[in-house]
């Protein structure tokens, strides 16, 4: 980084070389307008929604000096021109509404609600946090439950269900939208126990590890599980209009319900396998879906460290209604793989 060797510009290194790769926005503005249209509709939706998800935690370990500043600020700005062009094109208006919010440069570094009391530790902490995430491979099952078409996603369903057999016998990793399911879910779990102070992995939702009760997943039942009543998704919304409309900080008690919103979208994948046999309530339904993307990515861009873990949240527990469906679906699909192994284990 300009020819000097700091922990900033290593720090920032590192985290663009486990982001994701970028080059595609420059392959398909090199591809003839009169074909650029047609093509934009294969985009690759979850791909450009990582970016923009880089976007905000890279603009934010600047503000916070965890970043080289320089290169980090003339990156942020070499994409600006490109992402609003593909953000613009009417063709993906329906799913661009599944990604993260598209804020300039100038809007990421600039934002005068950015906490001033943002924690340059608890942001690495947080990063640390994703990197383990990078590890697990979950982009392909995310990007289906996202944005696959409804014909893709139930030929997958009916192919991995169709193999079942062979699936239970083969010692290679599931195919399709369970292929990395127990991964996801053990992953949400994962993520609650680490903003609890507890051990990683010390939660079993799935009911298998040897060394956990199988009621164990009864860990997960925090208070936000509550939050099933008829006035709280329009408290929330409430919230999240006054996130989007508010040009100073919002406060504390919108902030703590905006926190306990976002924590109740990972309950939900966290205990996917608890829910798969029964009816998620609508309330709990709607709770959950209260808040999109977008609202993440400004929450991030408001209030600094505090809803970093935001801004890649999207990605775990989708907001959007056929997503949950979709995951839930997978999820029923995985479990009964799972019962069948540990029948045949006794």
């Amino acid at each position: 980084m300009n020819g000097n060797y700091s922990r900033a510009g290593f720090e920032l290194g590192h985290f663009l070389r486990a982001s994701h790769d970028v080059s595609f926005l420059s392959d398909i503005a090199a591809i003839p307008s009169p074909y650029r249209s047609a093509f934009s509709r294969t985009l690759d939706l979850y791909r450009l929604g990582c970016l923009l998800e880089d976007r905000v935690l890279t603009a934010l370990g600047v503000r916070l000096g965890v970043f080289e500043a320089e290169t980090a600020t003339a990156l942020l700005r070499e994409e600006d021109a490109q992402l609003q062009s593909f953000l613009s094109n009417e063709l993906i208006t329906e799913d661009s509404l599944r990604l993260p919010a598209f804020l300039s440069t100038e809007d990421l570094l600039n934002s005068e609600g950015m906490a001033e009391s943002s924690d340059a530790n608890e942001l690495r902490s947080e990063l640390r946090f994703r990197s383990y995430i990078g590890t697990l491979g979950l982009d392909a099952l995310y990007g289906s439950l996202l944005f696959a078409s409804d014909e893709t996603w139930s030929s997958q369903i009916e192919s991995t269900r169709s193999r079942g057999d062979e699936i239970l016998n083969s010692s290679s990793s599931y195919p399709g939208p369970i292929a990395r399911i127990y991964e996801a879910v053990q992953l949400c779990a994962d993520m609650l126990d680490w903003r609890r102070g507890n051990p990683i992995g010390s939660s079993d939702p799935w009911g298998v590890s040897p060394g956990i009760d199988r009621p164990s997943v009864y860990r997960l039942h925090l208070r936000h599980l509550s939050k099933t009543d008829e006035d709280t998704p329009a408290r929330v919304e409430l919230s999240a209009q006054e996130v989007r409309s508010s040009e100073s900080a919002a406060s504390s008690v919108t902030v703590e319900l905006l926190d306990e919103t976002l924590l109740l979208k990972v309950l939900h994948f966290a205990r996917l396998p608890e829910l798969t046999h029964e009816d998620i309530e609508t309330s709990r339904r709607r709770i959950i879906s209260a808040l999109l993307p977008a609202d993440q990515v400004h929450l991030v861009q408001r209030f600094g460290e505090q809803f970093s873990w935001a801004s890649w949240l999207w990605r775990i527990a989708p907001t959007d209604e056929r997503s949950l469906n979709r995951a839930s679906e997978a999820a029923a699909l995985m479990s009964e793989f799972v019962e069948t192994l540990i029948r045949s284990e006794q």
